[in-house]
């Protein structure tokens, strides 16, 4: 059976929940030297610690009752002590030890407290062992003063000093989050989605209407083991699906889960582990969306995967990075979070490791890049936090370096374990699987409100379905999204195959080109405005026609862009001029009308003279770029061919447009 933290981003074992507490000193241990005879000066008198024989002999019958574990005699006998002589500190300390043990934590602490009142420099562990009790009954400022205290009067290795001060800095967080907890409105799935078994979440589409988990559950072939599968769950409105095996082909290809969407929902990334081709234990594979159905999974081939563990893979929105979890040799740690590039000729880069702001010397996993491309959600036990695993996030600047890590604080993380989490396009909602207050701790998904602080840029998404304008057959074609500002390409992705179906990720606060093709087709253009939109939050849904090259077919250039009332090209316009020379220099026998149109503010004559020359602009420089003459023409329409009503700026805005007509093929 594969190994389930490589799997489903969890702890091998789940249901064991510990507070993280620095290894306490057991004074017990002391005690025990003191009283073998051996281990102690020869000329050692119970003198150095009492006067009261009395008091000596129940200590003796005390550590005799500890060493036979009868904890409730020693506590007596060493309560006895303590009466006889109450500045003895070795029944103090005996108590606070078995009652540490015994977990009655606030008694322990205050047998503690009682051997510093006494005597406080009798044993600087005493203060550290003191520290640590605190710490564990998360009295954390009250810890951090004593771990300083300790600091002052040990004398200690710089090693184990840097770990003090580790300490010093964890109370100061804890403290801070338990007193400024977010409101993050936590709300449990219902029955058809969690059940008694462990559920992972792992993805959700970008539009949001489907949700990938990992169901652990006992296998009923198998006694005493466990099993994993992957269900989809669909949203309907406000409402949630009962979850269904994701795919019964998907789940019969061998061990599989951690599965991931791509931004696009036509491909899945998934962790396979004993499957077929494999490298190591556990692999990174992806299948493609044909129809509704998933082809058979793909290693991604041995620049990725190693014979070491790989998984969790997450893929950036524009499909050109690939960031996933390994213990693969170079790593800061047990596990580390890596990043592959696509390159030109579809194969994968070999990964690089995030680096020492986001990896530490601990375990880090479960990597999910929002769709706005530059926040990185993560979990980690190696940064700072409230216990075990914590959720982090860190942002990438414009030069590529990712910030510090920032712990998503309480009770986002709690002293469990927090294995991963999903946030929506928009960055206000959060998906992630928290563990039980139940004895038997099993992990349910919950909703999550991702506090202002830590959300992503929001980010919208065109989707809709490519299809022949003239028979309504869907097809398949390649989409470009090109940033307007900067010319670079920023997702290219296909649509569905078989059904057309395409979505596009939109981040806020750029302006987009987007250019539709397929061979044998005009291409379609569009453009998205989302620096000046304020509507950005609301997906764009819209079914994109593609004309076959045919006589008389025209394509609007919505990228085409002219001053008011001028005629020069805007630098900004360059990109779809690319796009008609690109189509001109594949389909060589083609030829085309350029035609300029206006609304009917001004005058005729005015508006037929400016839709001419912006038409001739275009003309001018596809024939300047190697475009013949012989296979073009330009004409200025004016206002004689409006597409919508003049009466309205939006329509007078769409009525000002440059074309072109397909005029022989």
């Amino acid at each position: 059976m594969a190994d389930i933290f490589a799997k489903s981003q969890i702890h091998a074992n789940p249901l064991i929940k510990r507070k993280q507490i620095l290894p306490t000193v057991c004074f017990v241990v002391l005690l025990l030297i003191l009283f073998s005879g051996s281990a102690f000066p020869q000329d050692f008198k119970e003198q150095d610690y009492t006067s009261s024989k009395k008091a000596w002999k129940y200590m003796l019958k005390a550590r005799d009752a500890f060493r036979e574990q009868d904890l409730e005699a020693a506590l007596e006998y060493a309560g006895h002590a303590s009466e006889e002589d109450t500045a003895f500190l070795l029944p103090y300390i005996l108590k606070g030890d078995i009652l540490a043990e015994m977990e009655r934590l606030e008694e322990a602490s205050a047998y503690y407290i009682k051997v510093t009142q006494i005597d406080p420099d009798f044993d600087p562990a005493i203060w550290f062992v003191l520290a640590n009790l605190e710490f564990e009954r998360e009295n954390y400022r009250k810890a951090k003063s004593i771990y300083e205290v300790y600091l002052e009067k040990a004398a200690l290795a710089p090693v184990q000093e840097k770990a003090v001060q580790q300490a010093i800095n964890t109370c100061i967080f804890r403290a801070k989050a338990l007193e400024n907890p977010h409101e993050i409105n936590p709300r449990r799935f219902k029955g058809g989605i969690n059940t008694d078994a462990d559920e992972y979440v792992n993805s959700i589409s970008t539009d949001g209407s489907e949700l990938i988990f990992t169901r652990k559950e006992p296998d009923p072939n198998l006694r005493d083991r466990y099993r994993e599968r992957v269900f989809l769950s669909t949203k309907n409105d406000s409402l949630w699906s009962e979850a269904l095996e994701m795919d019964e082909f998907l789940n019969n290809f061998g061990n599989i889960g951690a599965v991931s969407f791509s931004p696009d929902g036509q491909y899945l990334f998934l962790t396979g582990c004993n499957t077929p081709g494999g490298f190591g234990s556990c692999d990174l594979y992806y299948t493609r969306k044909i129809g509704e159905k998933w082809d058979m999974p793909r290693n991604l081939g041995p620049a990725i995967n190693t014979g070491s563990w790989e998984s969790q893979p997450c893929l950036s929105s524009d499909g050109k990075t690939l960031y996933f979890a390994s213990h693969r040799p170079g790593g800061k740690g047990s596990s580390d979070i890596w990043k592959s590039v696509l390159m030109p000729d579809g194969t994968w880069s070999r990964p690089v490791n995030l680096g020492g702001m986001i990896n530490t010397s601990k375990a880090e996993m479960a990597p999910f890049i929002h769709q706005d491309g530059r926040t990185l959600f993560f979990s980690s036990k190696g940064h700072t936090g409230m216990g075990g695993f914590d959720l982090f996030v860190s942002r990438m600047d414009e030069n590529g370096i990712w910030t510090a890590p920032q712990n998503l604080g309480y009770p986002i993380n709690t002293d469990s374990d927090e294995i991963n989490l999903i946030v929506g396009v928009g960055g206000v909602t959060g998906y992630t699987s928290i563990g039980s207050d139940r004895e038997d701790g099993m992990y349910d998904i919950y909703e999550i409100r991702i506090p202002d602080e830590f959300r992503p840029l929001p980010v919208t998404f065109l989707k809709g379905i490519v299809y022949n304008a003239k028979t309504n057959k869907p097809l398949e074609a390649s989409f470009d999204l090109i940033d307007l500002n900067t010319g670079n390409s920023i997702v290219r992705s296909l649509s569905n195959p078989v059904n057309g179906e395409f979505l596009v990720c939109l981040p806020s606060n750029m302006e987009y080109a987007l250019n539709v093709s397929r061979p044998g087709y005009l291409f379609f253009s569009d453009h998205f405005d989302l620096k000046s939109n304020t509507k950005v939050h609301e997906p764009y849904e819209k079914d994109v026609p593609l004309m076959p090259i045919e006589a008389g077919s025209k394509v609007i250039l919505k990228n085409i862009f002219f001053d008011t009332d001028t005629y020069t090209l805007k630098d900004e316009s360059i990109i779809e001029l690319k796009h008609i020379l690109q189509f001109l220099n594949d389909n060589p026998t083609v030829k085309i009308e350029i035609s300029g149109h206006t609304d009917n503010v001004g005058s005729y004559k005015y508006n037929k003279t400016l839709s001419e020359n912006r038409a001739h602009a275009v003309y001018d420089y596809l024939v300047s770029n190697g475009i013949d003459q012989i296979r073009l023409s330009y004409i200025g329409y004016a206002y004689d061919q409006p597409i919508d009503t003049n009466e309205t700026e939006e329509g007078r805005g769409l009525n000002r447009r440059t074309e072109f007509k397909v005029i022989d093929y």
